[in-house]
């Protein structure tokens, strides 16, 4: 066939591609009059594709026939074994063909380095071929997770054959290999999250698979499944959709066909939803859910026929039936639904029931209603319970769950069909006519729902309660706390007095009290969350209550109140070791939560053990791939950080990173969280150029994702300014605290707890660029916010008087400075912390000022206590004991013990010259006043050496005191 021809063929192919499949053959005779080559060449065409959509896509090849009629230059001997013609890859052998593709093994021929890859050719390019083979290769490219296989290149090949490298996995597919390792019904469950977690990605992706089968699951030897071939992938939520002229085309494998794609209806997530439910299906059972209905045709089956339970296939084996019966039943059959709203929501709502199976806790499928968890309950104690009551309980709950699910389920098509009309009214914005043309965010779909709840849902008071709350705690994922707020409490008033669901109206009032939080009205939260444990408790509804402790938690370590923390995290531990297992979820969050607070009580060690108790739990319920598993490894880095083993906290918070990036992509907020954390780890550990470098990094990410003017990017900015402070920036670091608040003041208020802190860490940088006026300013500011929102024995309001009075101290307010110090000292006493870092800082600040008065004797019996505490407090090589040690050797310098004070300094000078720059001042600070010591003890060679480096380093700033420390250091050099 000649080049024209080929056109030719394939322009009709395309073309007869866009007609229903009865109309094709008088169509293509219509057009051929003359050319019955033609027409047969594209016949055979057709039905290539027709088979390869009904079949395996690889497993079927071209047309016999078609390629008889092609000429040397476009037979497959162009791209045969050997041949270097698709970039840098060699082919080595066939893998497999179907349809108008191939896919071979190849391997790099170019010498750079040895990999092996799978190929995917398209020997016989149409147009329609080639949009398709694009967006697969588009679609993979936005897909980088462990359980997905990745791209890894692409272009063209010679003769114009596009191509793309996927990696190659050296698998079976997955229901051969639980086949083959006889895996138990929960072995086959934990291997099937890893897949649910591989979908779920690309979901979050907003790609949808539409062909998910056990060919297309490949699992290694290693045991870890890979999901291949997104071939006939859809995007989500976009316009032009590669196939979308093909909708009388199949494009899916009928026996793992949803009933939607039966039908020729849109596909959803729901869709990829069924197709796991029919793999799951056959990796329990052996089988396909209709393969039973023998001589009705597929479709049909799938469409009108309802599966049998898995428990029924297994009938011949008792033990599995037992596994199968009851919840795992009603899991796979509530993904295999006919109807998509009956299915599960999405895949992670999916893997958290299957999840809930495996730990022995109720599944959501099911409902949460008493005669269930009553046969949970039975079921965890059955040596305790006599058969009989068992029989008897059992049959009960049989005949009230038949009544109560036929009125439930008649009650939630009504209400799923009242949600599916009032969401597509609200997507109405995205039609151009309504848009006008303006970009619609998220932020525009919010107001249309929360303009629109009240009026279309009246009726409904329930869902109009629910619908309400939910458009509150989204606005609050966006950080909208301004309109959250009033549509949590529109949610609460509404559902107060809806007697059928208590739950409800508890849950808006916990949502309400997390907003309140945020704003920093503490008191105010936890009267909400106590008033919804307090109802929780009496409908003994064990898991809300154990939802409204966790939040109170997070409440009592927000206002600074550790030990009420600490108390309602045990109580909570205690409550889900109880009703749960001690493997279970619910306690892995409770030992998480614990490590945090004992974190915050500075007891590193036994936050740690919190911390590997949970972890072991998490890794052996999610596997290694989990966020649970991520965001443990992060609060256990940095609990290793607080105790002073950096190389170990980096290594953690590295791990935890990684599983971030590759679940939820490098740009997730949580993934931005913990590379801030890293950051963090990065400037205690002294790499300076590595820590701007990342806080640089993670700012960027959040300014192109949030936008300019959301908390998260004041957040960024507030921790940039950190190391830049640190390592002499002054203005930088003022810059991007002023931009912090100014972003805290619009989005939170300019009395919340956030912008406090951005004037605390502001005065301080004013302090070091000797600002004073605007320094005490901002202290001022701080203190003012901090005592509205904290008690006066708060370690906040500590920290706001302590900065204060640095700011009196350099401005020569001697009296002032110490009575701002020893306020905070007084009020961490009365609050049992005088052993917190803020009180090492209270009694700094005290050493300092009356070094500055000159009261040598007394400063040394401050700081000398203040030594040991910091010791106590902070791990070793800390900077904040440098900081310490600093004032004391001036003192002992001064009262004339040089030895000591040798000591003392070199100590310091050790610890600042790891953590901070080369040539930096806080060094240079050390390397004076260890000269001037030095010289006190007549070596008079080394304190010149010494006050020289410092000098050479000193000059390059302006600050007064830097100009101090370098008058000192000259008159150090000048001795004769």
């Amino acid at each position: 066939m000649q080049p024209e021809i080929w056109k030719r063929v394939s322009t009709l192919f395309e073309t007869a591609m866009d007609i229903a499949a009865d109309q094709r053959a008088a169509w293509l005779k219509n057009e051929c009059v003359g050319e019955p080559d033609i027409e047969r060449a594209v016949s055979k065409l057709l039905d290539a594709d027709e088979a390869a959509h009904a079949q395996e896509f690889l497993e079927t090849p071209i047309a016999a026939g078609v390629l008889d009629m092609l000429d040397d230059t476009t037979t497959p001997d162009v791209y045969a074994e050997g041949t270097r013609a698709f970039g840098p890859y060699r082919l080595l052998r066939l893998i497999g063909q179907g349809g108008m593709g191939e896919v071979h093994l190849a391997e790099r021929a170019d010498g750079v380095f040895e990999q092996r890859v799978a190929l995917k050719l398209l020997p016989h390019p149409t147009p329609g071929m080639v949009q398709r083979f694009n967006q697969e290769r588009q679609i993979l490219a936005r897909l980088e997770h462990s359980n997905i296989a990745r791209l890894l290149d692409g272009g063209i090949g010679e003769h114009g054959i596009p191509y793309f490298a996927m990696e190659y996995v050296e698998g079976v597919p997955i229901n051969e290999f639980v086949r083959d390792r006889a895996l138990d019904v929960k072995a086959t469950l934990r291997l099937f999250l890893d897949v649910c977690d591989a979908v779920q990605y690309a979901h979050r992706s907003l790609i949808v698979h539409r062909d998910l089968k056990p060919s297309n699951i490949l699992v290694s030897g290693d045991g870890a499944p890979k999901l291949l071939d997104f071939g006939i992938a859809k995007l989500l939520l976009t316009t032009g959709e590669a196939d979308a002229s093909h909708t009388a085309t199949r494009v899916f494998t009928p026996d793992y066909a949803a009933p939607e794609q039966i039908r020729g209806e849109p596909v959803t997530t729901a869709t990829d939803v069924y197709s796991l439910g029919v793999v799951l299906y056959e990796l329990l059972t052996g089988t396909k859910p209709y393969s039973l209905h023998r001589g009705v045709p597929i479709e049909r089956a799938i469409v009108q026929i309802d599966a049998t339970a898995p428990s029924a296939i297994a009938r011949l084996d008792p033990r599995l039936r037992r596994e199968l019966r009851g919840d795992v039943d009603r899991i796979v059959l509530t993904m295999i639904a006919k109807e998509p709203e009956r299915r599960y929501g999405s895949v992670e709502a999916l893997s958290n029931d299957i999840r809930r199976y495996l730990a022995g806790r109720p599944i959501a499928a099911r409902g949460d209603h008493r005669g269930y968890r009553a046969r949970k309950f039975i079921r965890r104690n059955r040596v305790a319970i006599a058969a009989s009551f068992i029989v008897a309980i059992a049959l009960l709950a049989a005949t009230t769950i038949s009544l109560w699910q036929a009125h439930r389920a008649n009650l939630q098509a009504q209400r799923a069909e009242t949600v599916k009309n009032f969401l597509v009214s609200v997507f109405d914005v995205l039609n151009p006519d309504e848009s006008k043309g303006d970009v619609v965010t998220a932020r525009t779909l919010l107001d249309q729902g929360a303009a629109r709840v009240d009026r279309e849902l009246a009726s409904q008071p329930a869902l109009q309660a629910e619908l309400t709350g939910l458009i509150g705690k989204l606005y609050y994922d966006l950080g909208v706390v301004s309109r959250a707020e009033p549509l949590l409490r529109r949610a609460v008033d509404l559902s107060a007095h809806l007697d059928e669901n208590t739950s409800l109206y508890l849950r808006a009032l916990v949502d309400l009290s997390v907003v309140e939080r945020k704003r920093g009205d503490y008191v105010q939260a936890v009267e909400h969350q106590n008033a919804a444990l307090e109802r929780a408790s009496a409908m003994r509804d064990d898991t809300l209550a154990g939802d409204v402790r966790r939040e109170m938690v997070e409440t009592f370590r927000a206002s600074g109140e550790f030990d009420k923390a600490e108390s309602a995290v045990r109580v909570a531990l205690a409550a889900d070791r109880k009703e749960y297992s001690s493997n279970s979820a619910q306690v892995s969050h409770d030992l998480h939560d614990l490590g945090l607070v004992l974190d915050d009580l500075n007891r590193y060690e036994e936050s740690e053990a919190a911390y590997k108790e949970a972890l072991i739990i998490a890794r052996n319920l999610f596997g290694e791939m989990n966020t649970s598993v991520a965001s443990l490894l992060n609060d256990y880095g940095l609990a290793v950080q607080n105790r002073g083993d950096l190389e170990l906290a980096e290594k953690l918070v590295r791990q935890s990173l990684d599983i971030h990036r590759k679940i939820e992509g490098a740009d997730h907020p949580q993934t931005l969280e913990t590379e801030n954390n890293l950051a963090a780890i990065l400037n205690d550990e002294g790499k300076y150029d590595e820590t701007i470098e990342t806080f640089t990094r993670v700012l960027e990410s959040r300014r192109h994702i949030l936008g300019p003017n959301d908390p998260g990017m004041a957040v960024s900015l507030n921790n940039l300014a950190i190391p830049e402070h640190a390592h002499g920036d002054f203005d930088l670091a003022e810059k991007h605290l002023r931009e912090a608040i100014s972003i805290w003041n619009a989005s939170e208020g300019p009395e919340h707890p956030d912008t406090a802190r951005g004037w605390r860490n502001l005065a301080a940088v004013l302090r070091s660029s000797e600002h004073f006026a605007g320094a005490e300013e901002a202290a001022r500011k701080a203190l003012a916010i901090d005592r509205a929102h904290y008690p006066e024995t708060s370690e906040q309001v500590a920290a706001a008087l302590n900065s204060l009075g640095r700011v009196q101290r350099l401005e020569g307010r001697f009296a002032e400075s110490l009575a701002s110090h020893r306020q905070a000292l007084a009020d961490l006493h009365a609050a049992n912390r005088d052993d917190s870092s803020h009180a090492v800082w209270a009694i700094q600040g005290v050493g300092e000022t009356l070094i500055s008065k000159g009261d040598y004797a007394n400063a040394c019996l401050e700081l000398n206590p203040g030594l040991i505490l910091a010791r106590k407090t902070y791990p070793e090589g800390n900077h904040e004991i440098a900081d310490l040690l600093v004032p004391l050797g001036i003192c002992e310098h001064a009262l004339g013990h040089d030895d000591i004070a040798e000591r003392v300094l070199r100590e310091a000078m050790q610890i600042r010259e790891k953590v901070y720059k080369p040539q930096d001042q806080h060094t240079a600070e050390v390397q004076v006043a260890l000269a001037e010591a030095l010289m006190g003890q007549h070596d008079t060679d080394a304190a010149k050496s010494l006050a020289a480096v410092a000098a050479k380093s000193l000059s390059q700033f302006h600050t007064r005191s830097a100009a101090e420390l370098l008058a000192r250091a000259k008159a150090v050099t000048s001795i004769k």
